[in-house]
């Protein structure tokens, strides 16, 4: 089956795509985009006060956008400007 049927197939269930790693792996992982919504993600910035932010929250870092969810696991695993 062709990627693009596939992708479609899951967007169709209201699925969407989320990039995370192990080691020096880049896997995707599908996730609902009702799921991102009610997770949260805490941030604590260097003065040490925190931000708690929804999954499919943007947030600018690093002069970048990402969601919170991505950028959080970029952070948390060590991969966050390695690729």
């Amino acid at each position: 089956m062709h990627l693009a049927v596939v992708f479609d197939f899951l967007v169709a269930l209201d699925l969407d795509g989320r990039t995370i790693g192990e080691r020096k792996c880049i896997d995707r992982v599908l996730v609902k985009e009702k799921d991102l919504k009610n997770t949260l993600y805490t941030f604590t910035l260097e003065d040490g006060s925190t931000v708690e932010l929804k999954g499919d929250e943007e947030i600018e870092y690093d002069g970048e956008i990402h969601t919170a969810a991505n950028l959080f696991d970029a952070l948390k695993e060590g991969y966050y400007g390695k690729f």
